[in-house]
């Protein structure tokens, strides 16, 4: 008894013990450093949004719950970037991230809003449709073949989410670039400026 006492009071004053009990995990496991790195990957590549891991798992409680969530955070983000694509080229007055110096910097900015937005709009579709089509299943044994027989379609939402969270980044990245580096071309702008707005708006009304 004694000696467990002397081991415990070590254990509270000992820097190495205090830092191995910090490298914990939540059930009480030790991690490593390539398991903390492999968590990191599976969150900025969408890995975690997987279905159909865990036998005990309800699928389409899984799956409705993914989809709801994927849904609810791209509708979100869709609002958010929709003003930055019309900001950046539907008219000489808002042609400052449009036309730029050098000029494919602007037009690369303009390219990947418009991607992302499409994207979005894809994934939240998706999202819907997937809880649709979940919820006229009948059964727990219905929704699970169906969520084995349509894996390829579910992951591709969660594809489409995490792509769109690229381009967003490099939208930001961009923009970012655009007003420390003052490259905008908005000051030298004539009536070619209105090219980049015409495209705009033919993209946004198709």
């Amino acid at each position: 008894l004694s000696g467990s006492l002397l081991l415990n009071r070590l254990s509270r004053r000992s820097p190495t013990l205090r830092m191995s009990e910090r490298s914990k995990g939540p059930c009480g496991f030790p991690l490593s450093i390539r398991e903390y790195v492999q968590a990191a990957w599976s969150i900025a590549t969408g890995q975690f949004m997987t279905v159909g891991d865990s036998p005990l798992a309800d699928l389409k409680e899984q799956t409705t719950n993914m989809s709801t969530n994927i849904g609810l955070m791209s509708a979100l983000v869709l609002t958010m970037i929709v003003p930055l694509m019309y900001d950046a080229g539907l008219g000489p007055q808002n042609n400052s991230y449009m036309v730029t110096d050098p000029f494919w910097v602007g037009s690369l900015y303009f390219a990947l809003a418009c991607s992302a937005s499409w994207t979005f709009a894809i994934s939240t579709v998706f999202a819907v449709l997937n809880i649709m089509a979940l919820n006229e299943t009948g059964s727990s044994r219905e929704a699970n073949h169906f969520v084995m027989i349509a894996s390829t379609e579910l992951r591709t939402t969660s594809d489409l989410f995490t792509l769109s969270w690229v381009m967003l980044v490099g939208v930001v990245v961009l923009w970012a670039s655009i007003v420390c580096f003052d490259l905008s071309g908005n000051e030298d702008c004539d009536e070619s400026c209105n090219m980049p707005g015409a495209f705009a708006a033919m993209i946004v009304t198709c």
